[in-house]
């Protein structure tokens, strides 16, 4: 007994750091099992991202003119390939006006509608955010039929017990969005298959058919990437949409639907009802009222466009037709917040480059490609060998340059004559990355965000004059100072009233109490 009291610390201290050792084996374990698990599901998507692949070369090994099978070809590349590329595609599609009209049907298809989540990626989704089960949440969830499903996220209508002001418990639809299992690594393994097939190609693919094309990726792969990367955060989209909302609320010209709730995978938010995308929301009535309200949605996406632009500085990034509503042919609706572009500091170098490349000014464009290139010095430094290429594009692309009489000339070319000059931005900026210029990541967001916005707005006049197009065009930039004006003047008091009438009844209470 003596022996063992004057030992018992000891002894006691031993048996101690046996416990922890084993627990710390135990935790490294279970990271070293959780890390190989990653591996073996990278590995999957790393196999199926690299066989996608293939359909390259049967892309470049097709008839020049025979878009349909390009269609084909293209569809089934972006399927297999998986969230990543049907992100690209989506882009892509959103400029459907410069693109053969067999490929950009294929494309459009993304944008609708994709391959939907399984019920028990869509359950796990619950248990990790929640700790329970959609059904125990919801009433009428069902996970395996969602309304949309998407790139990044599927989205599910539900009911949802809440409580009126009396205290009655009620049912009210909710919109639930639950985000796609290991995004995350999808898009972080799709930067690298890219960058592979980048490197590699020239031992895959030699001909310089294929080169220029996967070479112009290379130096812009990391920034363009990143700019998807910013949609798989759900709680910062959560922070976008309510704020966005709040602005919508003191304008009648746009909506965006209310979030009730966020976490890093689900968005709770309100539901719209007899609501359709802009593709599909003006198939029914006669062609009178339907011609009203495609011209009604076109004024209002253009006045919320030059709003973002002018009084917020700030605007949705990924504005495709997939994006945005329309609930009874003339409420718009934008949806889909996981991205907003910031133009407070880089909205005049773009504006620059914008007129210049509308103007056909080939100096006017040179300077505004070296104020957004990553190295302006080294750009300087070339910038004799940079004007003459740009002086050959703009020679090759027969774009008339723009004069006093700009108005009339745009006029008289036309919706045509619009896109062929936007067409020029786009295939510029690709021309140029083939010569080893990187833009600036935000600059290239600005750009991918605009050319969305362009081809939606061309999309709701699908089928108008292009009188009625240049009509309603001037009467939202005549209206807009007086317009937006008033609205925000109403809003902001509408605003204050509530808070006022939120304010008095507290404010009356300590008084009601010394009656």
């Amino acid at each position: 007994r003596i022996f063992l009291t004057a030992y018992e610390p000891l002894i006691a201290q031993v048996i101690n750091q046996m416990k922890d050792l084993r627990r710390v084996n135990d935790r490294q374990m279970r990271e070293i099992l959780g890390n190989t698990r990653v591996i073996r599901q990278d590995l999957v998507i790393f196999r199926r991202q690299i066989g996608a692949l293939r359909y390259i070369r049967e892309f470049f090994a097709t008839d020049p003119e025979d878009f349909q099978e390009q269609a084909e070809i293209v569809a089934q590349m972006v399927r297999e390939f998986g969230p990543f590329f049907i992100k690209m595609a989506q882009v892509a599609a959103a400029s459907s006006d410069f693109l053969p009209d067999e490929i950009a049907g294929a494309l459009a298809v993304f944008q609708e509608d994709v391959e939907p989540m399984t019920a028990s990626e869509v359950e796990q989704a619950f248990l990790e955010c929640y700790g329970e089960l959609p059904t125990e949440r919801y009433f009428g969830f069902d996970a395996s039929s969602p309304i949309k499903s998407g790139s990044i996220a599927s989205v599910y209508l539900a009911q949802k017990p809440t409580r009126d002001r009396k205290g009655r418990q009620m049912l009210t639809p909710v919109v639930v969005k639950v985000g796609r299992h290991n995004l995350e690594r999808e898009f972080l393994i799709g930067k690298t298959v890219i960058k592979l097939a980048i490197l590699s190609s020239q031992y895959w693919a030699p001909h310089s058919k294929l080169s220029p094309f996967l070479s112009s990726w290379l130096g812009q792969v990391d920034v363009f990437v990143e700019g998807f990367r910013e949609e798989l955060d759900f709680e910062s989209e959560a922070s976008n949409q309510s704020r966005f909302a709040e602005r919508a609320s003191l304008s009648g010209q746009w909506r965006v639907p209310q979030v009730y709730h966020g976490t890093r995978r689900i968005i709770e938010m309100e539901f719209v009802d007899s609501a359709a995308s802009i593709n599909s929301a003006f198939g029914t009535g006669s062609k009178r009222r339907v011609t009203r309200a495609q011209r009604k949605v076109g004024r209002a996406f253009l006045h919320t466009v030059i709003s973002h632009l002018v009084i917020y500085q700030e605007f949705h990034g990924d504005l495709h037709p997939g994006n945005i509503l329309v609930a009874n042919q003339e409420d718009l609706y934008l949806i889909d917040w996981g991205n907003t572009v910031d133009i407070s500091s880089i909205w005049q170098p773009a504006l620059k480059y914008l007129q210049a490349v509308l103007a056909g000014d080939a100096e006017a464009i040179t300077g505004a490609i070296i104020a957004l290139g990553s190295d302006p010095t080294a750009l300087r430094a070339s910038q004799a060998e940079l004007r003459g290429h740009i002086e050959q594009i703009l020679a090759d692309a027969a774009v008339r340059p723009l004069g006093y009489d700009f108005l009339l000339t745009l006029y008289r070319e036309g919706q045509e004559g619009l896109l062929a000059r936007l067409e020029l931005a786009v295939n510029l900026g690709a021309a140029l990355s083939r010569q080893g210029i990187v833009v600036r990541s935000d600059y290239l967001h600005l750009t991918r965000s605009l050319t969305a916005m362009v081809g939606s707005y061309l999309s709701i006049y699908r089928g108008l004059s292009r009188v009625a197009l240049a009509q309603d065009i001037a009467q939202v930039l005549l209206q807009f100072p007086a317009l937006e004006g008033m609205r925000q003047l109403s809003g902001y008091r509408r605003k204050l009233l509530r808070q006022i009438s939120l304010e008095t009844p507290r404010k009356l209470i300590p008084i009601l109490g010394n009656r």
